[in-house]
């Protein structure tokens, strides 16, 4: 018998690779914070991300922030929505989330381009 829901792969919108080291998500700031809360990027696709990061954002919140390769290209403004929260083995959360817009194939690239032959 078919099963009735779909993996969490399937339900993506395009695939998701590796990123370049030091490729992080930024978080602008706002009044309430002293400095900028980034992410680690895990992985990453046209429509979305995963990321490793110190504090836990809530399902739905919107996250206004810049994608940074770090000594590479200009960082990449771009909004996301949480979808998923996960506690990770070392303490950190895993955040996955969808772009609010996708990110254009050259906004992709300069992202990745150097992790192509790691993975």
């Amino acid at each position: 018998m078919p099963q009735s829901h779909a993996s969490s792969d399937e339900r993506r919108s395009s695939p998701r690779v590796r990123p370049a080291l030091n490729t992080i998500f930024r978080i602008e700031s706002d009044e309430k914070k002293s400095r900028p809360i980034t992410g680690l990027v895990w992985d990453l696709s046209l429509t979305g991300l995963s990321m490793l990061q110190g504090t836990s954002p809530k399902p739905g919140e919107i996250l206004a922030g810049e994608l940074i390769r770090e000594g590479v290209a200009e960082p990449i403004p771009i909004i996301l929505r949480v979808i998923q929260v996960r506690l990770a083995p070392a303490g950190d959360f895993l955040v996955g989330a969808q772009f609010l817009r996708p990110l254009s194939p050259e906004e992709f690239r300069v992202l990745v381009e150097s992790s192509a032959s790691n993975t």
